[in-house]
């Protein structure tokens, strides 16, 4: 039996991620396993925050990644992807005509998501499960262009701030795009083969 893989791209302000992870076997503790994790610092916060938009040159990178995570997509054989694109697209003038120029391109569409969405994806990743004392908790998701809060307890998804002129930020490696193949698994689990 051929193995089921779902994919993420996490559009970020400093970097572009692909994370791509298979269906586990029935019977395995975990569903999903990771196969392949990419990032690339393509910085696109350096063009959204300071000018406005997101220049040609990295507009450029981002066609050219997007075509090299398209390939990596096709030789996993992906059943389904989603692409995200938080802070930095969401300030840029002109994400709208970055976003077409890469589907034209390469066929990968990218959604804009708002902060609210973005904690709620980054909170899919049942963090609770790594927390051994079963307590409360805040989840803080400090990215290059905007900062999420969390409070799993409350069903609470907040995006705290913009931070303007972010240049370098580090945020948790896979947070949204782990979030992100949760919510592609569980849709097509919810779907007849």
């Amino acid at each position: 039996m051929e193995k089921v893989h779902y994919a993420a791209i996490d559009v970020g302000s400093n970097a572009v991620r692909l994370l791509i992870k298979c269906v586990n076997s029935e019977g395995m503790e975990e569903p999903l396993s990771k196969v392949l994790i990419m990032r690339v610092p393509i910085r696109l916060g350096e063009d959204s925050f300071t000018k406005g938009y997101i220049g040609e040159e990295k507009t450029d990178n981002m066609v050219r990644l997007m075509r090299a995570y398209y390939e990596m997509m096709q030789i996993y054989r992906v059943k389904d992807y989603r692409a995200c694109a938080t802070s930095a697209m969401r300030d840029a003038s002109n994400a709208e005509a970055v976003i077409a120029q890469i589907r034209e391109k390469t066929g990968i569409h990218i959604d804009i998501i708002d902060g609210d969405e973005e904690a709620r994806l980054v909170s899919d990743n049942h963090i609770e499960q790594i927390i051994s004392d079963g307590g409360n908790y805040i989840y803080l998701d400090v990215g290059g262009g905007s900062t999420e809060l969390t409070i799993p307890a409350a069903e609470i998804f907040l995006e705290v701030a913009d931070i303007t002129g972010a240049k370098t930020i580090i945020a948790p490696i896979v947070g949204l795009a782990d979030g992100i193949i949760e919510d592609l698994y569980i849709r097509h689990q919810s779907q007849p083969s």
